[in-house]
């Protein structure tokens, strides 16, 4: 109706339509097909408040890349503590500025970064970011973020030496990706790193 309306009365720049029943549909299928996961969405991909209040109305958790996201969220009254900060390179005063607010889980791909975030927040939930595939995606990022093979036993001994929490591993396939087997090289490489504490969640 609001195509029909547009081009009936005309229009002069692009719009976006967006359908929170598309959403929601979304929403409960991909919760359907991974019962045992609690999905997070990228806010970044998409932040308007419409489409965020749908995915809390579907108890969809939450992750960030800058803290204008955070300040969002947190208007819409989900909580800090939920929310995953994972962009690899943060600034002292963006650490400090979430933190503050209650956020608990932060990303990191480096040393350097692992020794900021605890220098800030010695309690914060770490969970490292890997290199894996990104073949066929839009817009490859395994260039620019994520630890290779041989960088993650220096982090993790890091984090050893200053009992920091290392609490999670993650790894991006790309954006617009639309080869399934990168997600399977990942989750591979993800075992092969960590297989002793996956094997007994599993």
């Amino acid at each position: 109706d609001q195509v029909r309306l547009a081009a009936r009365q005309g229009y002069d720049r692009p719009f976006l339509l967006v359908d929170p029943k598309i959403i929601r549909t979304k929403a409960r299928r991909f919760k359907a097909a991974m019962p045992r996961v609690h999905p997070h969405y990228a806010v970044k991909a998409n932040p308007h408040p419409q489409v965020l209040r749908t995915l809390i109305e579907e108890g969809a958790g939450f992750e960030i890349a800058s803290i204008a996201e955070l300040d969002l969220l947190l208007e819409l009254g989900v909580a800090a503590a939920e929310v995953y900060y994972s962009n690899p390179v943060k600034s002292r005063a963006y650490i400090e500025y979430a933190a503050a607010k209650g956020v608990e889980w932060f990303v990191i791909d480096s040393v350097e970064e692992l020794r900021k975030i605890h220098s800030i927040k010695p309690d914060a939930k770490l969970y490292l970011r890997i290199e894996a595939p990104n073949v066929g995606s839009d817009w490859p990022l395994t260039g620019k973020f994520g630890m290779k093979a041989q960088e993650v036993d220096a982090v993790v001994a890091e984090a050893v030496a200053l009992k920091a929490d290392l609490a999670g591993v993650t790894f991006h396939v790309g954006s617009q990706c639309r080869n399934p087997e990168n997600w399977r090289v990942g989750i591979q490489e993800l075992l092969a790193y960590f297989h002793p504490v996956v094997a007994g969640v599993l």
